[in-house]
């Protein structure tokens, strides 16, 4: 509203007589001579907006030339005998809102100009920059968060996750010396020493460059550690610091190992190779005791030599020494089996490590209950001195001082259970991860060696123990058929069948027959023996094998983008995942690059061939019918029943028809690897199976 000064026989108009929401005022206007409302009042580019107080009128873009005059009440200095009332020239329309054209990154990033320190301001602009196609939007905001916020570490964790979505490798490395030139942030440097290690893992590199790698990597923990290492949270990057160091002593001695086995001096004597061969064993145990990778390698030797009792008693010893070594104790089992030698014996060897494994349960909540007691002495014994020091009269403030005992037994109760109990739950998942997976390989030996009985006999004994996952369930049922698909597919569509087919055998196959089909995917995939034992050894997600007993050989292997083992985490979908029908089920079952929406059974298959929908059958639209709900009988005011001649019926003679079969209930959506899919395609229908 623009606004004139009035004559000086003119009396000024008090704002209250003026009831306008949103004023528009020029910013080269003269102010009117009526007193400034009382809202607050922003300026936006050249003009400047004032909102008055609640009970006004919003008149939008209208002029204000009708605004009716003022009552003797709201002005007492008014009459009617000597109040003169002008109504206000007229005014033009009012400026359409710049708001409803300017862009509404425009707008996010001006609200943070005017207020800098608005963090929800921030979030929204950044969140609204990094949604747009160009990625100039998301650096721009990026930088000027970080250059007037450098200490945020999540966001410059966030601003290298996208350049790295981005695969901007040049512009990912600046940003690294960016925020690490000053950073003493754990989560940052670990975050870096992650990247290093990302880029320049050994088992991904060639030969000639692994040496590197590793001196590369050796140089970013330096780094990492003298600049963090003191901080008490680093101790984590302390432990894979030493895990890397022994994986480079571990490898050292596995290649001094294979060198041997390889026969470089063409000894022609197979026992003469032999006793070398378990020289250089016996002399990496010297140093490497406490690794089961070399234990179970060594014995693995010995049964390709076909010397099971000496793969048994070396075995033996090492079960001995590190009681909960799953890799050892199955190891030592099957060694049993393939010997033929009685199942109580081989019992004997699994009951043993499950009562290993169900002690150091015990032994950890004992633990963990001892340094639960010792932190809680110790914060209520610093706080019971201040809560007494200077307190009122007991007889008079007595309801108040036992409300703020209470209030600091909850504080010192949740810093105990942050401390302490957030660790016991950790530790104790990945035990009894550890028993379910031996309840499992248990349940697998007894069904091999003396019948489905036998396995139910030992799944109800798994069933009375506290400390078992729900694997166990799973394992006690399943079957599948994999032969004719590994005849039709090349190796390097078979991989994924290959590593179902092993799952298979190990749950439900001979000894014998496991150890054939092992041999027969060594050979055709070209596998190494650290893949095998990962693939062999976890069943689900327990991974406890390759996590405690591997040690670096899983990090390698998952970083390894060749490898076909089961522990790896299975990649996304590609963009143009295909859709393929199965037949004989009801209406097809999807197989979908895309999670659907609405239910359904739907299989992610990855495949980058081009779609041929006309290969792959299609349903019969013609027999789908219309769903109709029918309306309810007798409800007042509702529609008429059916029958009684109204609308939305069904046509004459419907109900005589038998009623259709009933609707599918929704199913989960599994995801499926291409050749799966392909397997599902040609396998017979559920219908002609008994």
């Amino acid at each position: 509203m623009t606004a004139t000064t009035p004559p000086p026989t003119q009396p000024p108009v008090a704002a209250s007589d003026v009831a306008v929401a949103d004023v528009v005022v020029a910013a080269t206007s003269p102010a009117p001579p009526a007193a400034p409302p009382t809202g607050p009042i922003g300026t936006t580019g050249t003009t400047t907006t004032a909102t008055l107080p609640s009970g006004t009128t919003h008149l939008g873009a209208a002029s204000v030339d009708a605004v009716p005059a003022p009552s003797p009440a709201a002005d007492p200095a008014a009459t009617p005998s000597n109040a003169a009332w002008n109504p206000l020239p007229e005014a033009p329309a009012r400026v359409k809102s710049q708001d409803s054209k300017a862009d509404r990154l425009e707008r996010l990033h001006q609200k943070v100009e005017r207020d800098p320190w608005n963090l929800d301001g921030w979030g929204a602009y950044l969140l609204e920059a990094t949604s747009r196609s160009d990625p100039k939007h998301a650096r721009a905001a990026y930088d000027e968060y970080l250059d007037r916020f450098p200490g945020s570490t999540k966001h410059w964790i966030k601003y290298i996750e996208f350049e790295q979505r981005l695969k901007s490798t040049e512009r990912v490395e600046e940003l690294f010396n960016r925020c690490l030139r000053k950073s003493v942030s754990v989560d940052l440097w670990r975050f870096y020493l992650g990247y290093v290690r990302r880029t320049h893992s050994p088992s991904s590199a060639e030969p000639e460059k692994k040496a590197e790698c590793r001196q590369i990597i050796t140089q970013a923990f330096e780094v990492v550690l003298s600049s963090v290492g003191t901080d008490k949270d680093a101790g984590s990057i302390w432990g894979d610091y030493l895990a890397f160091l022994k994986s480079a002593e571990l490898d050292t001695w596995k290649r001094y190992i294979a060198w041997e086995k390889a026969n470089p001096l063409r000894v022609s004597d197979n026992n003469v190779l032999a006793g070398r061969v378990m020289y250089a064993y016996k002399a990496a145990l010297e140093m490497l005791r406490f690794f089961p990778e070399i234990w179970y390698s060594a014995a693995q030797y010995l049964l390709e030599l076909g010397k099971s009792e000496d793969a048994i008693s070396f075995l033996a010893e090492a079960v001995i020494i590190m009681p909960r070594s799953l890799l050892l104790s199955f190891a030592l089992a099957e060694a049993k089996e393939a010997a033929k030698q009685p199942y109580p014996e081989i019992a004997a060897v699994l009951e043993q490590l499950i009562s290993s494994l169900e002690s150091g349960i015990a032994e950890t909540n004992t633990r963990f209950d001892a340094e639960r007691q010792k932190m809680l002495e110790r914060l209520q014994g610093a706080t019971a001195s201040g809560a007494t020091a200077g307190a009122p009269d007991a007889t008079e403030w007595d309801g108040e001082m036992r409300e703020r005992e209470r209030e600091r037994q909850r504080q010192i109760d949740a810093e105990v259970d942050a401390k302490v109990e957030g660790a016991r739950r950790t530790e104790l998942a990945a035990a009894r991860q550890a028993c379910s997976l031996s309840w499992v390989v248990f349940i697998r030996i007894a069904r091999r060696c003396q019948g489905v009985k036998m396995a139910r006999n030992v799944f109800k004994a798994a069933r009375k123990s506290p400390h078992i996952g729900y694997q166990v369930y799973v394992a006690a049922d399943a079957r599948a058929l994999f032969e004719r698909a590994l005849v039709a597919l090349n190796p390097e569509r078979a991989q994924s069948i290959w590593t179902l087919f092993m799952r298979h055998e190990l749950n439900y196959g001979e000894l014998s027959n496991i150890t054939k089909a092992e041999k027969r995917r060594r050979e055709m995939l070209k596998m190494d023996v650290v893949r095998e034992i990962m693939d062999r050894w976890t069943y689900l997600d327990i991974k406890t094998v390759v996590e405690k007993d591997l040690g670096q050989a899983l990090n390698d292997s998952q970083d390894d983008p060749s490898s076909t083992s089961m522990t790896r985490t299975r990649p996304p979908a590609a963009p143009n995942g295909r859709t393929t029908t199965i037949p004989g089920t009801p209406a097809g079952l999807n197989l979908t690059g895309s999670t659907g929406v609405g239910g359904g059974l739907e299989f992610k298959a990855q495949s980058l061939e081009s779609v041929h929908p006309e290969r792959y059958p299609r349903p019969d639209f013609a027999r789908w019918t219309p769903f109709r709900p029918e309306p309810a009988a007798g409800r007042a005011g509702g529609p008429p029943p059916i029958g009684s001649g109204g609308g939305g019926g069904p046509p004459p003679g419907a109900m005589d028809k038998p009623p259709g079969p009933p609707a599918r209930p929704p199913t989960a959506v599994v995801m499926v690897p291409d050749q799966v899919a392909k397997l599902m395609e040609v396998l017979p229908p559920p219908s002609t199976y008994n």
